[in-house]
């Protein structure tokens, strides 16, 4: 079986250091003496993002249950099934993946973390066939065996160190412009009327001017922001693409079809749409039906 080049992990991995490595630079020579620490405890992180902490944690904030008996012997039967076909395949499973039940609407599930696969409760209703469930399985043990989940921790770091990066800018200027207000006010540059607040003198000129720039720097961190996450869809999209294969590979390619073809009303997509591009995570599900339909007749082809 092919493993998918994940180029999401590495795209994040390299955005984070590049994030680290700006924030850095505007430092001190004192300070940037300390960026080999900092790349060390990013590392430390990604390490910690491997362990089953995240996989606890995601749990919780997910709100995901054991199943119940109905549900789990279900979902062994057909997990079992999966796992044996991966293992002919040459596919190496962890034996540590859980399988969670989630109470939220909808027939869908995802893999979370490094060993969770989480199904909502109504993908498994008796109208849903085990093929079914046994491709949408497949797709995320796919997740798993390429590192897509890994490579999702790695973006959500960069997005927490982009974020303390702004909030952190916009903290600075304030005090900046604060500063360089009252000095001003101090030394006799009161405001025209003699009110420091409500006054049309030096004090709202520098604040207008700090703000000014603050804005224009953040619009830029912005633009960067959006840029990084167009990529980062865009990969999770090809991700998506290389799970289906993995599924169809295996065996599940109609179960997956059916499957998709319940999502049909979600076909509709603009895929130059901004929404799309910065918000897309999976492509048009008509897509993904032709290429698996392409995998089912090669594979229908390979048994006769």
């Amino acid at each position: 079986m092919k493993k998918f080049l994940n180029g999401g992990f590495l795209f994040a991995a390299a955005f984070n250091y590049f994030l680290l490595f700006i924030v850095f630079l505007t430092f001190t020579d004192e300070a940037r003496m300390a960026l080999p620490l900092a790349a060390g405890a990013l590392v430390i992180l990604y390490v910690l993002a491997l362990t089953p902490i995240v996989d606890w944690y995601y749990r919780m904030i997910l709100e995901l249950r054991e199943p119940n008996t109905v549900e789990g012997e279900r979902l062994k039967r057909v997990w079992k099934t999966v796992c044996n076909r991966a293992e002919k395949a040459s596919v190496l499973v962890k034996k540590s993946i859980r399988l969670y039940v989630s109470d939220e609407d909808g027939l869908n599930a995802f893999a979370a973390g490094t060993r969770t696969i989480a199904v909502h409760r109504e993908l498994l209703s008796n109208y849903i066939s085990d093929e079914e469930i046994a491709g949408v399985l497949a797709h995320e043990l796919a997740h798993h065996v390429h590192g897509d989940t890994t490579s999702l921790l790695m973006s959500l770091q960069g997005t927490v160190i982009f974020g303390i990066m702004r909030i952190s800018l916009k903290a600075i200027f304030w005090m900046v412009s604060a500063i360089i207000a009252f000095v001003l006010a101090f030394i006799g540059f009161m405001a025209t009327d003699g009110n420091l607040e409500d006054g049309i003198g030096w004090y709202k000129i520098v604040n207008y001017i700090i703000d000014k720039i603050s804005g224009i720097i953040d619009l830029f961190l912005a633009g960067i922001a959006s840029l990084e996450t167009m990529i980062s869809r865009f990969f999770a999209r090809q991700q998506e693409f290389a799970a289906d294969e993995f599924s169809g590979m295996l065996g599940y390619a109609d179960g997956l079809i059916i499957y998709c073809r319940r999502h049909a009303e979600e076909t509709k997509l603009n895929k130059l749409s901004v929404e799309y591009l910065l918000y897309g995570t999976h492509p048009p599900v008509e897509e993904r039906i032709t290429r698996l339909q392409k995998i089912y007749q090669i594979e229908k082809q390979t048994k006769q």
